[in-house]
Formats: C-alpha cells, structure tokens, sequence
C-alpha cells in the first residue's frame, strides 16, 4: 500500500548522475584496451 503511493509520486523522468551509468559523462572517454 505505501509503496504503490510512493511509486505514484517518483517523477516520470528521473535525475541521474552525469558520471553514472545512464549519464551523458558515463564511459565518455574509455581506456584504450
């Protein structure tokens, strides 16, 4: 019950970290292997 309302209220499009998986920042530059 309380978490189908919390899960109601969580924004649509969620902030991520820059340099976090999901982020514009993440593996921008990789090492060369």
């Amino acid at each position: 019950e309380g978490d189908d309302e919390l899960f109601s209220f969580t924004h649509p499009d969620p902030y991520k970290c820059v340099y976090m998986p999901g982020g514009s920042k993440f593996m921008r530059n990789p090492p060369l292997p």
